[in-house]
């Protein structure tokens, strides 16, 4: 008997595992042809126990891609979790994502469309609009930061650079 229940939760997680990946297959392709609403319809149809291992599932590939440093696949990654999950989290993660494929402007409209009160969205966004040449709108995210966190050497880093580009 136990035999068999091992067998059977055995064959339930693959089953599991195949409908993520092709829910994963589906989702990407929506992604790779812009198709938004596809990919919301795909991830609204799935159950909450789905989408959990969805989630995961893209969580571990995403990370994986951001530390092999291959940030525009990280950052589809994380937009397919972003559209299921919507949390600081995920809006942070894919918008680091943008910052390091250089999509400033976009990171900036996505943060402002999406806003969080973590200080790591804050910093996200004082850092994208520092890329984007707007100092002073950086400066006043920075300055309530560096405040707060006076030993966190990447806020003390970009808080110095903007200073020096406004006193220029």
């Amino acid at each position: 008997d136990l035999e068999k229940i091992h067998k059977r939760m055995l064959i339930t997680k693959y089953i599991i595992d195949l409908i993520n990946i092709m829910e994963t297959t589906i989702m990407a392709e929506a992604l790779r042809t812009n198709d938004l609403k596809g990919m919301v319809d795909s991830f609204n149809s799935l159950s909450d126990e789905t989408k959990l291992g969805l989630i995961k599932n893209l969580g571990c590939q995403a990370k994986s891609q951001f530390k092999a440093k291959k940030y525009k696949e990280a950052k589809e990654l994380y937009f397919q979790i972003y559209l299921v999950r919507q949390s600081p989290k995920d809006i942070t993660n894919y918008a680091l994502c943008m910052i390091h494929c250089k999509e400033y402007k976009k990171a900036v409209d996505f943060l402002q469309e999406n806003p969080a009160t973590t200080p790591k969205y804050y910093f996200l966004l004082a850092k994208a609009l520092a890329h984007e040449s707007k100092t002073m709108e950086a400066l006043e995210i920075l300055t309530p930061l560096v405040e707060k966190y006076p030993d966190d050497p990447s806020i003390q880093k970009y808080y110095k650079t903007c200073m020096e580009a406004k006193n220029q």
